[in-house]
């Protein structure tokens, strides 16, 4: 019950909980659809110059990472937040850093 409390003020646990909800709606609303477009896109393509763009596998590469990375931090997989969010958790680790040094 005592790490329940504890849990309740820990303010990076919330802040990642709200990471989890943006990172789970922008991936399922938007980069699934992002991702069934390239995959359309390089399909006609390759059927009609006979080799997929290098350009846009290119991007398709960078949006599947970032998918994975996503994935891992909001299953805890990972503690490495995929951008922008990872600015946002290193700065609260900064202050949280300054702030003990203070005391």
């Amino acid at each position: 019950m005592i790490a329940f409390m504890e849990n309740l003020k820990n303010w990076s646990l919330w802040l990642r909980g709200v990471f989890i909800l943006i990172l789970g709606v922008a991936t399922y609303y938007l980069l699934s659809y992002v991702v069934f477009l390239i995959a359309f896109v390089q399909f006609v393509i390759k059927f009609v110059m006979g080799h997929p763009n290098q350009y846009i596998s290119s991007f398709g590469h960078a949006i599947t990472d970032y998918i994975t990375k996503s994935m891992e931090y909001m299953t805890f997989a990972s503690d490495e937040p995929p951008a922008p969010f990872d600015q946002i958790v290193m700065d609260t680790k900064k202050k949280a850093k300054t702030s003990a040094k203070k005391s």
